[in-house]
């Protein structure tokens, strides 16, 4: 094992993004278990990617990082993910409308960061995470050595998304993307820098259920307050934040249990997150046409877990071959 890994960090990003893939299958939106995940899962690991970052004086270097990482991995997630976009825009359009609609406009939608227009549209749409992450790495990169400044941004991007409450003016994935998860990236780098949840105490996981216990409550009092942009925006925040460092501290109350296995899903997330659509609407497919179903497959919260364990079985092959032979694919 590398000894440079920080180990509750890959079991943490494991959690992430098995909760990630386990919130895009489809599922009754009324059960509790899938709305309070969904709350808060793509910010944990918003929060988990800015806890990571790590800036160096030099900028040319910084930004072959930022190519590695980031730039080649969208295009080539995008890439890959063309031929089933295209096959399941043509069967349900029932063939090719036109050259532009399943060419142009995806190479546009991509070129634009998966941003919807009449004129784009999205590609692989997931990989907004990755656009995001870009725009708020080189925003980190430009003020670093400025914590205030920062510290104004982020409080600027949550105002903006208080005002932009009910998709105003920013509708698309890239967009809300950027609202809702960069100050959690900003949150996480921070946590970092100022070495808050590098000190070891005894009392990891009792902290940690604390704080899960907290969000929950906190998500399951939404139902018995009046819903206004505040008090929506207000819990969403403080859910996602008790929740994020709780499920911090119960990672790291493992962080003697050491697994390769989890260790490698760690070091796939990028490839995970980049195909794991994919997976999902093939299998939907699949299923609603052995099962004969029109209006369209809904799991329960097992069944989606145990789906989700299943696709990122099957993708474990890929991030090992990744690994060994591929490591672009993995942002290295």
């Amino acid at each position: 094992m590398d000894s440079k890994r920080i180990n509750w960090i890959d079991w943490a990003k494991t959690t992430a993004i098995t909760m990630v893939v386990f919130g895009h299958i489809p599922e009754a939106r009324g059960s509790f278990l899938i709305n309070y995940i969904c709350s808060f899962h793509i910010p944990f690991f918003f929060f988990l990617s800015g806890y990571l970052f790590k800036v160096r004086n030099n900028h040319r270097e910084e930004f072959n990082k930022l190519k590695t990482s980031l730039i080649i991995p969208y295009f080539i997630y995008n890439i890959i993910f063309y031929p089933y976009w295209f096959i399941k825009q043509y069967i349900e359009n029932g063939g090719i409308s036109s050259f532009y609609d399943f060419a142009l406009k995806p190479l546009l939608g991509t070129i634009c960061l998966q941003i919807e227009t009449s004129y784009t549209t999205p590609l692989n749409g997931i990989t907004w995470f990755l656009a995001v992450l870009f725009i708020i790495k080189i925003t980190l990169i430009i003020f670093y050595k400025n914590e205030k400044r920062i510290i104004i941004i982020a409080m600027a991007i949550i105002l903006i998304n208080i005002l932009n409450y009910n998709y105003h003016f920013a509708r698309s994935l890239t967009t809300v993307g950027l609202l809702e998860s960069s100050p959690f990236y900003i949150l996480g780098y921070l946590t970092k820098k100022h070495e808050f949840l590098t000190r070891n105490h005894k009392h990891n996981l009792i902290t940690g259920l604390s704080l899960i216990c907290i969000s929950t409550i906190i998500h399951l009092s939404k139902a018995y307050i009046q819903e206004t942009t505040c008090i929506i925006l207000i819990t969403f925040y403080s859910l996602s934040i008790c929740a994020i460092f709780g499920m911090c501290y119960l990672c790291k109350s493992i962080n003697n249990i050491s697994s390769q296995i989890v260790i490698n899903i760690s070091i796939g997330t990028l490839m995970i997150m980049g195909i794991h659509w994919m997976f999902i609407g093939t299998i939907n497919k699949i299923l609603e046409h052995y099962y004969n179903l029109t209006g369209g497959i809904v799991y329960s919260w097992y069944n989606a877990l145990i789906l989700a364990i299943i696709i990122e079985a099957c993708i474990y092959p890929f991030i090992i071959f990744a690994i060994k032979r591929k490591p672009i694919l993995l942002g290295k």
